[in-house]
């Protein structure tokens, strides 16, 4: 697996990301170990999610917005963001979902960059969703609890 993801209700993702071509051929290898994952997911009770990379280079927009929020989250590196995911998630909680724009007028300008790298951190987690694969990284980009 590349990433676990333990989701806030409890349910747990296995994600893989793998080159594409391979999967399509009944016989071939990597075949073989999608179709082991998968059982073997199932047995333990966990969704399985085969992500291709050719899929994924195929959203430029996507890929935009993660450049973006990489960089935001190494300009916070030397902070904790534990208290501000905290309490993110406590407005989020309430209010269902938030833009970024209206985190920044909660939260106030001086702290809006940790509040953002809080919730690029979340959305690596699979905690939050977004928009950042429909639309350009703005003060309109939404986040929400799934």
């Amino acid at each position: 697996m590349d990433a676990t993801v333990t989701h806030l209700d409890g349910s747990i993702e296995w994600r893989r990301v793998k080159f594409a071509g391979a999967e399509t051929d009944e016989n071939s290898s990597a075949a073989t170990e999608l179709a082991r994952s998968v059982a073997a997911s199932d047995r333990a009770g966990v969704k399985y999610t085969l992500w291709i990379e050719d899929v994924i280079r195929r959203n430029p927009i996507l890929l935009a917005n993660w450049r973006r929020a990489i960089a935001w989250l190494a300009a916070a590196r030397e902070h904790s963001l534990a208290p501000y995911q905290v309490e993110l998630g406590r407005k989020l909680r309430a209010e269902g979902s938030l833009t970024l724009g209206q985190i920044e007028l909660l939260f106030g300008e001086a702290s809006f960059a940790l509040y953002a790298a809080a919730v690029f951190r979340e959305l690596q987690r699979g905690t939050y969703v977004s928009n950042l694969h429909e639309a350009q990284l703005s003060r309109a980009t939404f986040v929400q609890i799934p």
